[in-house]
């Protein structure tokens, strides 16, 4: 690739700043060149045990949805399943539109989202249920489960449906904002509801019944104009031993008791992924790209990577003894979660610009060009 587009588009991944509001774009920031791979000295590699083609998403952020018993992942305009163990291909399905968001599952029902605003729903057997003309273009992926396909699109609204039928259960209508930042989002399940950030600096609940039931702020907006005011929650929420934990863009990164909802700790971060964790530290990506690691117990610092700034990392995944993240050239890096030093590294096709997906003792990669991959260390 060459290193001015390398430049323009690792600084547009990283920094998330593609903003939309009402039907304008807004795109702010100076490229930055992205950081030159560092040597390494140690033996630690990733391999790619299995790896399949499901079509490209260059525009959109998509992610696979791993079940128990298989795999889904979206590209161009189908569906796929693939079989975990050996990465074979169960079946492809056509959308007849192009996937814009997904893929959501619970093993028995597979959700996605279309450019014409559409919202497709298949059997775990490869077959079209149905699908329902949305309010606008989902803006993340589906959430699927407790026989419910739930949705949210970019006008804030969440709607639910039968995940069986097609009906519509319940409605929620969230608040407008004037601008947000585009990056990639995710609902979660939690106790008897869902828990979802919006572009406020708030976590919101809703029930099953489609009410309000939460709402927590992760960050204060703050500034004078509406881009310095840009508080949005990334990534998805995380629920981690007794934590609630959200980030937030151009705010801070906050872990709450999952319990009770009291703040445990809170620490300023120019946030672009939402966190992740393992049984330490809980991880997040700043807008330059470093990688900050904080304890789980305090929120102190335990360690920042700085050797791979501007080159639009994932956030950190458990990886074996490792901590793996991609890249903006499909690189993944292999991370020593004690220290945050680089360890090894090995190459996809194409860029990852979603999150990897923890599967086992390795984690399930998708890149813009279509390349679905169950990658290891060794």
């Amino acid at each position: 690739m060459n290193k001015k587009i390398a430049s323009a588009f690792a600084a547009a991944l990283a920094s998330a700043l593609l903003l939309g509001g009402c039907s304008s774009l807004f795109r702010s920031g100076t490229p930055h060149d992205p950081a030159d791979l560092v040597s390494l000295k140690g033996s630690a590699q990733t391999a790619a045990v299995w790896s399949v083609r499901v079509g490209k998403s260059e525009n959109s952020f998509l992610t696979p949805a791993v079940t128990s018993n298989a795999i889904y992942a979206a590209g161009s305009d189908s569906l796929s399943r693939i079989d975990p163990s050996s990465g074979s291909l169960v079946w492809s399905a056509r959308v007849k539109s192009e996937v814009t968001s997904g893929v959501g599952s619970d093993g028995y029902y597979a959700a996605l989202g279309t450019a014409d605003g559409q919202v497709v729903v298949f059997s775990a057997e490869g077959r079209e249920l149905w699908r329902k003309k949305l309010s606008a273009e989902m803006d993340m992926p589906p959430l699927v489960g407790r026989d419910l396909v739930i949705v949210h699109t970019s006008d804030t609204r969440i709607t639910a449906f039968r995940a069986k039928s097609g009906e519509q259960v319940w409605r929620y209508q969230g608040q407008v904002p004037i601008l947000s930042v585009r990056a990639p989002r995710q609902m979660i399940f939690f106790a008897d509801g869902l828990l979802v950030g919006n572009a406020g600096g708030k976590l919101i609940g809703v029930s099953m019944t489609g009410k309000p039931a939460l709402e927590a702020a992760i960050s204060q907006p703050s500034g004078i104009t509406e881009v310095e005011r840009l508080n949005d929650v990334v990534g998805a929420p995380l629920v981690t031993g007794g934590l609630l934990c959200a980030a937030t863009y151009q705010g801070r990164l906050t872990c709450m008791s999952s319990r009770n909802g009291v703040t445990r700790w809170s620490v300023k971060v120019d946030a672009v992924t939402g966190p992740t964790a393992d049984a330490r530290a809980v991880y997040v990506v700043d807008s330059k790209g470093v990688i900050h690691a904080y304890s789980k117990d305090s929120g102190a610092e335990i360690w920042k990577n700085a050797t791979m700034t501007y080159r639009a990392n994932s956030s950190p995944v458990p990886l074996g003894r490792y901590l793996a993240c991609g890249d903006f050239e499909g690189y993944v890096h292999l991370l020593d979660p004690l220290t945050g030093a680089e360890q090894g590294r090995g190459r996809l096709s194409g860029a990852v610009v979603t999150n990897p997906v923890a599967m086992g003792d390795g984690a399930v990669f998708q890149t813009n060009k279509g390349e679905v991959a169950l990658v290891r260390a060794r």
